[in-house]
């Protein structure tokens, strides 16, 4: 820490008067050196006989430019070692505490408290701060976050983002089961304890979000912004995994399903894509209640019935269930709701052919979320 410093000196000018008059104090601010001579001269026009001149007072300051020798608490700045401070200024001490393991039976925080002197000031000066410590018991956990308002919709809690207070939140176990509630502070953060080891809670807000407002929604998305690739990504969260095709070539610039004008493409010029021909992408969704998948659908020359490609889903990559199935609808954004159970950590999505599509048959998938 630097103190700081600054030069000054009382100083007479050439005067001219009586004796009687009182001469006025001047004040200068002059950088030194430290082997820096410092005089009063007359510089003409005096007379010892007629005028007198007096000089009084004299006080000269000086500062230097170091650090403060610093010990442990609890004389962390000794009162030997001094200190000045420019008006309008601070000195900021910094320290770390250590609590004790296993903290004391009984008490959940911890009081620091400065005391200090000034010379200025005949009273001690004190200042305190709080500090909540939470105590686990045992192997338990605790659980916490923060909800506020996020005022860019990304999920991220960004600096000018405020929290809320006074929101009530549920913790619950794999089957939903309400293990505690709480409620947010006044800079919106909340906190469960003593929650046993285990695996599927997630915390619901159950009460006190103010009107209008709705839960950020953490997205994965597609918007196949470059061809010819598998891993793109324009949501708030990572893909598990890239796209991958079953039954075709693998490859995204070729086969019957690729990436190419900014959307999935099952074509095939030269001759027909053929049934169970498939691409897809996981996910993970650790604690989601629920999922809801959009994309962009649109197909030329599809027919009704013997043209159609299934949309599916699944928990574990092996077994997939039914969303929707297309063929000649016309071109529509369509979003589907999956019913979800927070203990089921990944989200697999597929899209499938059930028929065989003929030459210059096109079936497109776009902006995936």
């Amino acid at each position: 820490m630097q103190p700081y410093g600054y030069w000054s000196s009382w100083r007479s000018a050439p005067v001219s008067r009586s004796a009687t008059s009182p001469g006025q104090p001047r004040a200068s601010r002059e950088a030194i050196a430290a082997t820096t001579a410092i005089r009063f001269r007359v510089t003409g026009g005096y007379n010892a006989t007629t005028k007198a001149l007096n000089i009084d007072d004299v006080d000269i300051g000086y500062g230097v430019s170091t650090t403060f020798a610093s010990g442990p608490p609890p004389e962390l700045l000794a009162s030997a070692a001094g200190c000045r401070i420019r008006p309008n200024s601070s000195l900021t001490i910094t320290f770390g505490v250590t609590a004790n393991n296993p903290f004391p039976v009984g008490q959940d925080e911890i009081v620091n408290t400065a005391l200090g002197s000034v010379n200025e000031i005949p009273v001690p000066l004190s200042a305190s701060a709080r500090n909540i410590v939470l105590v686990p018991g045992g192997l338990n956990a605790t659980v916490g976050d923060r909800v506020w308002l996020d005022l860019d919709a990304d999920g991220v809690f960004d600096p000018g983002e405020t929290g809320i207070a006074g929101v009530e939140l549920t913790l619950r176990d794999q089957f939903g089961t309400p293990l505690q509630v709480t409620t947010t502070d006044s800079v919106g953060r909340y906190t469960f304890i003593d929650v046993p080891p285990g695996s599927g809670y997630f915390v619901q807000i159950t009460g006190g979000l103010p009107a209008g407002l709705t839960q950020t929604t953490d997205t994965v998305g597609d918007q196949f912004a470059i061809d010819g690739v598998f891993t793109g990504n324009n949501g708030t969260l990572n893909w598990l995994t890239n796209w991958t095709e079953t039954g075709d070539d693998g490859v995204a610039t070729t086969g019957d399903i690729r990436i190419a004008a900014n959307q999935i493409q099952f074509r095939d010029t030269v001759g027909t894509v053929l049934a169970n021909e498939s691409i897809q992408r996981s996910v993970t969704v650790t604690g989601a209640t629920s999922i809801e998948v959009q994309y962009a659908w649109a197909g030329t020359g599809l027919v009704a019935l013997t043209d159609r490609v299934i949309v599916e889903y699944s928990t574990d990559g092996v077994t997939y269930l039914p969303l929707r199935t297309l063929d000649a609808n016309p071109a529509a954004t369509f979003t589907d709701t999956v019913p979800w159970t927070p203990t089921n950590n990944n989200f697999f999505l597929r899209y499938r052919t059930l028929d065989v599509l003929e030459t210059n048959k096109l079936a497109t998938i776009d902006n995936v979320q």
